[in-house]
């Protein structure tokens, strides 16, 4: 079976990459494994690496082109960017697959679905974020709460939620055209129920969604590991992640627990963001207590990752998985979350569950966790059982390849 996958970009390929792309990578890995033909598609990569499964290439040097970057940057629009949608057609008439399965995506822009279409293939789509339902991507509104209203005038009142660099007019105008895009993706592939329900809210068929966690390798290591202390968050630095909370949590934490301290793990973010973090820290008098990495690889924050305590996250919307949860649920490492979206569909557990915008709630629920260690690593170590079973890799593998044995029959 011939399987193109489409995304943005792929971690040790390029230098901005984050849970979906790490997502990808470990998808196409696994599938190439077990002999499927898989080509992955994506924006020509910032360094040569020696590829670790022969199935699995990063295609075309298009995105080098003056001319790509041009429009790119000036003429880019999120349903239609005509130099990346032909570049990409090129691509894949040159794996020739049999199904196209869109990774995060976004930066092709939605019109690589008619593309794609046009060549007769099924697609499939991975939802990692709302970017494909509302202009923000996160389906919050302006003042923080969710929102369920998904594209329209509304979204006016939500312009300073999206980046800069791109306008809100240009942004609303082009959301008329991606229901139509969305409607010829033939089948929707989710990581939780929450966010089934979500996309069934929007009008998408249930028959056109099903729930596949990803499949995650069961590492359970020794609690000889720890680092006495040792809080750890990962993840992208900007607002909708929460580390604001965290650290404004942080506060009451360290009067509480001696050698409480904090490693954050960014993977990229917003400067104005890290800026107010880097300000917040400093006020706060935590200067001696959190201590900010830059991007790490994926080894590196697995090796912290053994050593914590407790892993927090803080997330302000409606994650749909985060990767850390799974991540941290494999180790039998203590977390406490946010309890929304998918989170609270895994964790479920009182004790590791916090109110998103509730810094002294999250407080409470560290400070228990460092100070009844035996307690809560019996829960963690129950939640590592559950995501044994959860992503299970073999289950999650053989969901995917008959639904792309089924849809390619059609």
């Amino acid at each position: 079976m011939r399987i193109s996958f489409l995304t943005n970009n792929l971690p040790g390929y390029h230098q901005v990459w984050g849970g979906a792309e790490t997502a990808c990578y470990r998808l196409a890995a696994g599938l190439s494994n077990l002999g499927l033909d898989i080509t992955v598609v994506s924006k020509s990569p910032d360094r040569k690496i020696e590829e670790n499964f022969k199935s699995i290439s990063v295609t075309g040097n298009w995105c080098k082109g003056l001319l790509a970057k041009a429009s790119n940057r000036f003429i880019r629009f999120d349903y239609y960017n005509p130099i990346l949608a032909g570049e990409v057609s090129k691509a894949l008439r040159k794996a020739y697959p049999q199904l196209v399965h869109l990774q995060k995506f976004d930066d092709f822009s939605v019109s690589v679905i008619p593309q794609i279409k046009k060549m007769r293939l099924p697609v499939v789509a991975s939802i990692y974020d709302y970017i494909l339902f509302c202009p923000n991507g996160l389906l919050l509104k302006s003042n923080g709460t969710s929102c369920r209203l998904f594209q329209g005038l509304h979204c006016r009142r939500c312009f300073n939620l999206i980046f800069q660099s791109y306008p809100g007019c240009r942004q609303l105008l082009q959301r008329v055209f991606f229901k139509h895009y969305l409607q010829l993706v033939d089948h929707f592939i989710v990581l939780s129920e929450n966010s089934a329900q979500i996309l069934r809210s929007y009008g998408i068929d249930d028959k056109s969604i099903s729930v596949i966690p990803l499949p995650l390798y069961d590492s359970a290591c020794n609690l000889e590991d720890l680092d006495n202390g040792l809080i750890v968050f990962a993840g992208w630095l900007s607002y909708n992640k929460g580390l604001h909370i965290l650290i404004r949590a942080m506060q009451d934490v360290v009067k509480n627990v001696k050698d409480a301290h904090l490693e954050v793990l960014g993977i990229g973010g917003v400067e104005s963001y890290i800026k107010e973090i880097e300000k917040s820290i400093r006020e706060r008098g935590l200067s001696g207590k959190v201590q900010l990495f830059g991007r790490l690889s994926q080894d590196e924050v697995r090796a912290i990752l053994k050593k914590a305590n407790v892993v927090v996250i803080p997330e302000q919307w409606e994650n749909v998985s985060p990767l850390i949860m799974a991540e941290a649920a494999s180790f039998a490492r203590p977390m406490v979350a946010s309890s929304i979206g998918g989170i609270k569909e895994f964790i479920e557990r009182d004790e590791f569950l916090s109110s998103s915008d509730d810094p002294q709630d999250f407080a409470k629920k560290i400070t228990w966790v460092l100070q009844n260690k035996k307690e809560a690593f019996a829960l963690s170590e129950l939640l590592r059982q559950k995501a044994a079973r959860t992503f299970n890799p073999q289950i999650a593998f053989d969901k995917l390849i008959s639904l792309y044995e089924r849809l390619i029959k059609k």
